[in-house]
């Protein structure tokens, strides 16, 4: 299926199709990435006697962690392949080695969420959250989890958390991810709101502007989903689909030129696709 959506009478962008790019550790490499930062501070005081024990501390706990994280490159290797047993026991080996390494609960919230195993998974975040209030990727894929099961208050509270919680750079992803959630359980209103914030935090990406367009364009707000569209119609992500939506949206704004420009670049450069064949038969509405 491609990234976009199909068609103004199917869900936006089918949350179970596409759920390994929904997890923002999806290839798990932050995930791993944030487990080389952890006990690289160290801690100053003036008493060389709280020095000593302190520096004692940290050698006893920095081996640990190390051999922790070793060994969650491990078990994210094994998740990347899909060898979600395997994954989860050597996960198992990480927390017996370190069990306050909130990357190690992180990755098996994730396996637990493939696996359907959602209590667990649902622990399995809370625990890391616990570890790391700060985590907006755990947050994220709790909410995902919610999403999943179809509890859509629970998701819509997670990602709010998570986007505040999140890098600048990352914000758009998750408000994306929102976006679709809250369209996919029933609450077009403020999926719109979602994808709209998307597309500010994120102006580039191709599916909050596709989504974002074509949900204005279902409710009849043309204007706006004619703005919505030309951003990536514009841009060098433009494909057969977005012009198609862009067509349908001209024609019932009644803007002629713009209708007649996007069906040059369609004949251009799109010929063959299933969109242009529509185009060809007049279809719409379809």
């Amino acid at each position: 299926m491609n990234a976009f959506a199909r068609s103004a009478h199917r869900p936006l962008f089918p949350m179970e199709a596409h759920w390994r790019s929904w997890t923002r550790q999806g290839a798990v490499a932050v995930l791993v990435g944030a487990a080389l930062l952890v006990g690289c501070t160290s801690t100053r005081t003036t008493s060389s006697t709280n020095s000593t024990d302190l520096a004692d501390a940290d050698r006893k706990v920095q081996p640990n962690r190390e051999r922790a994280t070793i060994r969650l490159t491990l078990a994210t290797s094994y998740f990347q392949e899909g060898q979600y047993d395997v994954a989860l026991e050597e996960t198992s080996r990480v927390l017996d080695i370190d069990d306050t390494f909130s990357d190690a609960y992180s990755l098996r919230g994730l396996i637990y969420q493939r696996q359907g195993e959602f209590p667990k998974a649902q622990a399995s975040f809370r625990r890391a959250l616990q570890l790391k209030p700060s985590d907006a990727d755990a947050r994220h894929n709790l909410a995902l989890m919610y999403c999943q099961n179809n509890q859509l208050a629970q998701a819509v509270d997670e990602f709010n958390q998570a986007v505040a919680a999140a890098r600048q750079r990352d914000r758009g992803k998750t408000l994306l991810a929102m976006g679709i959630c809250q369209v996919r359980l029933g609450d077009r209103n403020g999926g719109e709101a979602s994808l709209a914030r998307a597309l500010q935090a994120d102006p580039g990406n191709p599916l909050a502007a596709y989504n974002l367009a074509l949900l204005q364009y279902q409710r009849g707000a043309y204007p706006e989903a004619m703005a919505s569209v030309r951003v990536l119609n514009n841009g060098d992500r433009a494909n057969a689909e977005s012009m198609w939506l862009g067509i349908r949206i001209a024609r019932k704004a009644g803007d002629g030129r713009t209708m007649r420009d996007l069906i040059e670049q369609m004949r251009r450069r799109f010929a063959s696709s299933p969109q242009y064949q529509l185009l060809e038969q007049g279809a719409f509405d379809e």
